[in-house]
């Protein structure tokens, strides 16, 4: 190799049959309308895998829904539409994995955060 030259492996994936990823947020008091809910490669961010983070909110039953998902590694986080400072309220973050026309639910529970 030469100096200043890179060397490393690349794994392309191109696809039309993306994964799938649906669920549920409660709280102590059921279901949770209008959390947040994002999906994104885990860390480290780069410039490459930041197109893969979703967004979406839970419907008035506190469901949610992700289509299209590229086959990889994700980290999924939900906190609630609305906290204030004294009662703030978020999910542990889930880790899965995705592959080709995956349909995946998960639970996701929003707990009092420790200041």
């Amino acid at each position: 190799m030469e100096s200043g030259s890179f060397s490393g492996k690349l794994d392309v994936v191109i696809s039309s049959e993306g994964a799938q990823l649906e669920g549920s947020v409660s709280d102590d008091d059921g279901l949770t309308i209008g959390a947040r809910v994002r999906l994104f490669a885990p860390d480290p961010l780069t410039l490459y895998n930041h197109l893969r983070i979703q967004r979406t909110t839970t419907d008035q039953l506190g469901h949610f829904s992700l289509t299209n998902i590229a086959p990889g590694k994700y980290t999924v986080t939900a906190k609630p539409r609305v906290s204030s400072e004294a009662t703030l309220y978020k999910s542990e973050p889930q880790t899965l994995t995705l592959a080709e026309n995956d349909h995946t639910t998960i639970e996701m529970k929003l707990e009092k955060q420790q200041k």
